[in-house]
């Protein structure tokens, strides 16, 4: 996928590892990166349900809010939407899950 950038994993616990396997750092958000994509934002833990449309919708919304995409934006953009989430009051548990990786 050479012109791969950026990917949103929506699901559960798409950036952990599995502490049986002999290399416990393959989960989904590092396959998408070995397949090519350089920036992904993946969940550590199981995550609530109506929370990953909104976080989505968050970072896709700042990240095209002023002009063409710039892929240095990614983390801020999901910096954006765990900090509204926060505001919100809403518990660790719920904007926590959530990580940058890549570039």
């Amino acid at each position: 996928m050479p012109r791969a950038f950026f990917v949103f994993l929506s699901a559960c616990e798409s950036a952990k590892g599995d502490e049986t396997q002999l290399d416990e750092s393959v989960h989904m958000a590092a396959a998408m990166m070995f397949c090519g994509f350089r920036s992904v934002v993946a969940t550590m833990w199981n995550m609530y349900d109506l929370d990953g449309p909104e976080v989505a919708k968050a970072i896709y919304a700042e990240l095209f809010k002023g002009g063409p995409f710039n892929p240095d934006d990614i983390p801020y953009a999901l910096d954006a939407a765990v900090q509204s989430m926060r505001a919100r009051g809403l518990l660790p548990s719920r904007w926590a899950t959530y990580v940058h990786m890549g570039v």
